[in-house]
């Protein structure tokens, strides 16, 4: 027995006897494994001439959040700052500033800060996480998160 409740079922149909065959997967998520056991017991399902076996899915396999060492997602800032201003409060650092989507509001900025070691992210967040920089501007330096180690953008491929 699995202790999983989803079933897999992959097959092939033809249509009419002028097409290819297609191909289709589709999982069935039951109410219990046992209930997936017993379709999976039951097997092979037939609809029409088609007999199908189905199997067992994979569970969904869950991307655990990946956390910079070096990187930080800083907001609170003024959006009056410029980059030489935040460069300053900052410290050495390198500033990457999200390009805001099509009608996305823009009172509330945001960036991403890397420093150059983690001693170095770790000073500067007890030094200026919760600093009040104007009314209604309190900064925050957290965590920047990611699903993979790699947070890049593919390259594209020249052909």
């Amino acid at each position: 027995m699995m202790i999983n409740n989803q079933i897999l079922i992959r097959t092939q149909v033809k249509f009419s006897s002028n097409s290819k065959f297609q191909k289709y997967s589709v999982v069935i998520t039951f109410d219990s494994p046992e209930c997936a056991d017993n379709a999976i017991n039951d097997s092979p399902i037939t609809i029409g001439d088609l007999e199908i076996k189905p199997t067992y899915a994979k569970p969904e396999m869950k991307l655990r959040p990946y956390i910079s060492p070096n990187k930080l997602y800083v907001t609170g800032f003024p959006s009056t700052f410029g980059m030489d201003e935040l460069q300053k409060l900052l410290g050495e650092c390198k500033i990457s500033v999200p390009k805001a989507k099509e009608g996305e509001d823009t009172k509330r900025p945001y960036l991403f800060v890397t420093y150059n070691s983690e001693k170095d992210k770790d000073e500067a967040v007890s030094k200026l996480n919760g600093k009040e920089l104007e009314t209604n501007c309190v900064l925050k330096l957290l965590p920047a998160v990611s699903s993979s180690r790699n947070d890049k953008k593919p390259k594209r491929r020249i052909k």
